[in-house]
C-alpha cells in the first residue's frame, strides 16, 4: 500500500510539473490518501465554493475566478488529489509541523488561475472554522471581519511568485491559514494572534510606581545607535558593543532599552525589593499584525486594541497572555526623525515600549514603495511618508523596522504611558 501511495505522488507531481518540489509534499502524503474520497472532495462542489466565498467576503469577480479554479481542479485527478493533500494537511494534521510554505503552485496545470488554488484549499476549511467560532461564542461580526481580510491580501500584496496574477502562494497561504484555523482574528483595524514572544529582553514594572522599564539579554550585539548589529544590513565594526546581564539575590542587571527602542551600555541595577519581572522571550503574547487597506489611523488602531483586552479573555481564557507585542517595518525608530509628529506611524509608536530587533534588508519597505501603474492607470502621486522615504534613500539611509510591546494594564491610548514616566536613570533618554 505505501509503495503505491508513493507512486501516486510520484504520478501526481510528474502530472502537474512539480516533480522539483515533491520533497515539500512527502510528509503526510500517504496518511492524507488513505481518506481521499472516490469522487472528489466535497469542498470543490460548485455550492460550497460559492458560499464559502461569499461566507468570505469575497467580490463577484474572485468569486467567478475561484469557481472556475474549483471547477478545473474538480476535472483534474491529478489537482484534485494535490488539493485534497494540502486540504488534510492544513486542517487534519496531528503533529502540526507542517511546511507549508513550500508548497509549490501548479503552473502549469492552472495557467493565470494559478494563484486561486490555494484560495480554494484556504476556503475548504469555513464550515469548520465557522463551528470553532459558534463553540467559542464569536461575534458574527469578528468573524465577517476574520475572513475578510483574504480580500485584502489578494488584491494588496504584490511581491510574490505570482506578479501581477491574482490570488496567493504557499507562503501567503501559512499566514492566512491562522484566520481559518481559529487562531487570529481581526479586531477593528488590527489582527491579533497569542503567540510566544520574540524579544530579546526582560521588562520590569517597579512595585511602587508602576514605571515600566527594560533591560536587553545577554549576548545581544548593538551598534552606537542602540540598534541591532547588523540590522537593516548596517554593521558597526569600530563601536558595536555586547549587551551583559546578570541577577544576583538582590538585584537585575543589564543593559536598559529605553522606551523609545535603543539600547544604551551602561548597566543599570534593579533592586529586587522594588522591581519584578513582567515580561521574557517566550512569554506568551498577544501578536499585533496589521492587514494591508485602509491607513492606520490612530484611533481605529487604539479601539482594536481595546477591543482585543476584552475579546480573548472572554472567549479564550485558555489562552492568556501577559502584553501586546508586535514586530514590523512600521516600527521603524527613524520614523520619529522622519515623518510629522501628526503621522499615524510616529503616533502608534509613542503609546508603546519601542526595542530593536533584527532584520529588514536596509531597503525601503515594499509597502511604501511606488508602484508601476498598470495598464490604464495614471501614476500616483506620493504621499507625506513616501516622499520622506525617497528622500532618505537619496541620502543614504535604510531601514531597519523595530518590535513593540503594551501591557495591558497600560492601555490608556493617547496617554503615551511609557514615555511619560519617569525613568530611575536621568541619564537614559
Amino acid at each position: 500500500m505505501c509503495e503505491e501511495m508513493s507512486l501516486r505522488l510520484a504520478d501526481t507531481v510528474a502530472a502537474l510539473d512539480i516533480a522539483d518540489k515533491a520533497d515539500a509534499l512527502r510528509a503526510g502524503w500517504d496518511e492524507s490518501l488513505r481518506s481521499l474520497p472516490g469522487g472528489n472532495p466535497p469542498f470543490l462542489e460548485s455550492d460550497f465554493v460559492r458560499w464559502a466565498c461569499e461566507t468570505s467576503g469575497l467580490a463577484a469577480d474572485l468569486l467567478d475566478k475561484t469557481l472556475e479554479t474549483a471547477n478545473r481542479i474538480a476535472k483534474s485527478r491529478p489537482l484534485a488529489t494535490l488539493a485534497w493533500y494540502c486540504h488534510e494537511r492544513l486542517y487534519g494534521a496531528k503533529d502540526r509541523e507542517v511546511d507549508v510554505g513550500a508548497w509549490p503552485l501548479p503552473i502549469d496545470a492552472l495557467g493565470d488561475l494559478a494563484g486561486f488554488f490555494y484560495i480554494v484549499v484556504l476556503l475548504s476549511g469555513t464550515r469548520r472554522l465557522l463551528d470553532f467560532h459558534r463553540e467559542r461564542g464569536v461575534p458574527p461580526e469578528v468573524t465577517r471581519q476574520t475572513l475578510g481580510s483574504l480580500e485584502g491580501c489578494i488584491r494588496t500584496v504584490r511581491e510574490n511568485e505570482l506578479g501581477e496574477t491574482l490570488g496567493i502562494n504557499a507562503p501567503l497561504l501559512r499566514w492566512l491559514a491562522l484566520n481559518w484555523t481559529g487562531k487570529l482574528y481581526q479586531l477593528g483595524r488590527l489582527q491579533f494572534v497569542p503567540t510566544p514572544f520574540f524579544g530579546e529582553l526582560r521588562a520590569f514594572r517597579h512595585r511602587a510606581t508602576g514605571a515600566v522599564v527594560t533591560l536587553a539579554d545577554a549576548g545581544v550585539r548593538f551598534r552606537r545607535d542602540g540598534q541591532y548589529d547588523g540590522s537593516g544590513g548596517i554593521h558597526d565594526e569600530a563601536g558595536a558593543w555586547t549587551a551583559a546581564a546578570d541577577d544576583t539575590d538582590a538585584e537585575f542587571v543589564g543593559c536598559p532599552i529605553t522606551p523609545r527602542g535603543r539600547a544604551t551600555p551602561r548597566q543599570v541595577r534593579l533592586p529586587k525589593a522594588e522591581w519584578r519581572q513582567e515580561l521574557q522571550r517566550d512569554d506568551s503574547v498577544l501578536a499585533i499584525h496589521i492587514p494591508p487597506g485602509a491607513p492606520m489611523a490612530f484611533d481605529a488602531c487604539g479601539d482594536s486594541i481595546c477591543t482585543a483586552a476584552e475579546f480573548f479573555p472572554k472567549h479564550f481564557p485558555d489562552r492568556p497572555f501577559r502584553a501586546f507585542a508586535c514586530g514590523s517595518w512600521v516600527l521603524d525608530v527613524q520614523f520619529e526623525d522622519l515623518l510629522p509628529t501628526t503621522s499615524n506611524l510616529v503616533r502608534f509608536q509613542k503609546e508603546v515600549y519601542l526595542f530593536p530587533t533584527v532584520g529588514g534588508t536596509g531597503e525601503m519597505p515594499w509597502q511604501t514603495k511606488l508602484r508601476k501603474p498598470r495598464s490604464g492607470e495614471t501614476p500616483a502621486k506620493m504621499t507625506t511618508m513616501q516622499r520622506a522615504f525617497y528622500k532618505h534613500v537619496e541620502k543614504g539611509g535604510r531601514f531597519h523596522g523595530g518590535g513593540c510591546f503594551l501591557f495591558p494594564q497600560d492601555l490608556k491610548w493617547g496617554a503615551q504611558v511609557y514615555r511619560s514616566q519617569r525613568l530611575p536613570w536621568p541619564w537614559v533618554k
